[in-house]
């Protein structure tokens, strides 16, 4: 059996070690296609991209249950 030790980030394009991808059943090779970096950045920038929508929702169902 063929072992994978390295893998292309598809976001980044570097070649990384299997260890740098969370898993994710639902692929070939039963790792995620960005590396955890990428991931963890992505992350970050649609929770900040978020926040303002969050707190505008928050304040919407604050008024609404006051009326």
């Amino acid at each position: 059996m063929l072992t994978i030790l390295t893998k292309l980030c598809s976001r980044c394009k570097t070649l990384k070690a299997v260890d740098d991808f969370n898993a994710y059943t639902q692929a070939k090779d039963k790792l995620q296609y960005w590396c955890r970096s990428c991931q963890s950045e992505r992350s970050y920038l649609y929770r900040e991209k978020s926040k303002g929508l969050i707190q505008k929702q928050d304040n919407i169902l604050k008024r609404v249950g006051n009326l």
